[in-house]
């Protein structure tokens, strides 16, 4: 069974969402397990910078057609992950069902903080109106970085800067289906 655990408190949790809500400020929170018995479809809204990771083993490798061997972050609307501090993640699959306007996988909300994102999975169900994988909302002096990430069926973009400034490094990532219509293969 699959858990994700605040390794400053050894407290386990069910949601990435209920660890995060628990967490101080630089905890480190693990997802650990390969047998999870339902994806995770509890929009994320972090407060406290934090570290999550997934544990070896049970990081995603690749999408599973039948059965979920890793964690999944599976919301149906709006943002999988809405942050006003910076976060680090690891090895973590998330992803959007959403088929409204603006729902993001990862949305930052403030100025000066950073997003740093490693061997992910940030993908999209279904295509629709002005989706993005990384949502900037208009901020100064952030920080993006995505390393060895795989994004497909975005319809606008990786990342979006909307009206922001700051440093973007995107490094040895795979991108597959992305475009500005919904009808684009490309």
């Amino acid at each position: 069974m699959g858990t994700i655990t605040n390794l400053n408190t050894t407290n386990t949790y069910s949601t990435l969402d209920s660890a995060i809500d628990s967490a101080s400020t630089d905890d480190v929170l693990e997802i650990s397990g390969t047998d999870w018995a339902a994806d995770d479809d509890t929009n994320v809204t972090a407060t406290v910078a934090v570290t999550i990771r997934a544990a070896s083993g049970a990081e995603c490798g690749a999408l599973v057609a039948s059965g979920i061997d890793h964690y999944r972050l599976i919301v149906k609307s709006g943002n999988a992950i809405e942050t006003t501090v910076s976060l680090d993640i690891t090895g973590v699959e998330i992803a959007n069902s959403g088929t409204g306007s603006s729902d993001e996988c990862i949305r930052l909300n403030e100025n000066s903080i950073s997003l740093s994102v490693k061997r992910c999975l940030i993908y999209f169900d279904s295509r629709t109106d002005q989706q993005d994988a990384i949502y900037v909302n208009a901020k100064t002096g952030v920080t993006v970085t995505a390393e060895n990430c795989i994004n497909w069926n975005t319809y606008r973009g990786f990342v979006d800067a909307y009206n922001s400034s700051g440093t973007f490094n995107i490094n040895s990532c795979h991108f597959y289906n992305l475009g500005f219509s919904i009808a684009s293969d490309s």
